[in-house]
């Protein structure tokens, strides 16, 4: 019988013991959250596509800890809805200002889309170098070289760059079918194609542009094979 008694005690104890340290818990967490600061930020709800216009359904206003590295955070939703991104956004990402395109008709800053570390270098196209005018931004190319070593030479053609992504053609940042019907006359005529390069492939196509002629190929933007990708 004392046995008994022992043990009902001991587990009266232990769940007043497991309710105070769960009310401390609580509080605590209670006083850190009334204490830390906080800041409203606009995030997506879904995967965004670069030069996609970006509507309420994609986007949500969220209440998250005070971060410096969110002083760039868009803070109002209204200031995403209508917008177009300048790059791609995974689902519960964080949409920043400079992610942005303020709208269509202020396309051309080109210094919005440049990713990090990287530079956007133009080359000069012609209709058939360019696969009839047909590239768009946010195409993928490889960039293809013809010349002459010397005079006496056999005109030779070489790849340069392989699988570079397409910033602008002309001075338009975005795909044709993203534009307004007013806006796309005159899309498929232009005479330069702006590459995402780093330095290295910077130099590399100044150098053969005054060398060579450049051609661009365009590539499929279906998955492809690693063998693919190697070619």
């Amino acid at each position: 019988m004392k046995t008994r008694t022992i043990f009902i005690i001991a587990v009266i104890l232990a769940a007043i013991t497991t309710g105070v340290f769960y009310y401390y818990m609580n509080s605590m967490s209670f006083e850190t959250t009334i204490g830390q600061k906080t800041i409203t930020v606009v995030q997506t709800t879904q995967p965004v596509s670069p030069y996609q216009t970006i509507t309420s359904q994609m986007v949500e206003s969220v209440e998250i800890p005070y971060s410096e590295s969110y002083s760039n955070a868009v803070s109002d939703i209204n200031q995403v809805v209508g917008k177009i991104a300048s790059t791609n956004f995974a689902e519960g990402e964080i949409v920043l200002k400079h992610r942005l395109l303020d709208d269509k008709d202020q396309i051309e800053i080109l210094s919005h889309v440049i990713p990090p570390k990287k530079r956007a270098v133009s080359i000069n196209v012609s209709y058939t170098s360019s696969v009839s005018n047909l590239i768009e931004p946010g195409d993928r190319v490889n960039v293809l070289v013809t010349y002459a070593p010397n005079e006496n030479a056999q005109v030779v053609t070489e790849t340069l760059l392989q699988d570079i992504p397409v910033l602008a053609v002309g001075q338009r940042l975005i795909p044709k079918d993203k534009l307004r019907n007013e806006q796309k006359n005159g899309a498929n005529d232009y005479q330069a194609v702006t590459l995402d390069v780093d330095d290295t492939q910077a130099r590399t196509l100044v150098h053969w542009q005054s060398r060579g002629t450049l051609y661009l190929t365009l590539r499929s933007k279906a998955k492809e094979t690693s063998e693919t990708q190697k070619e």
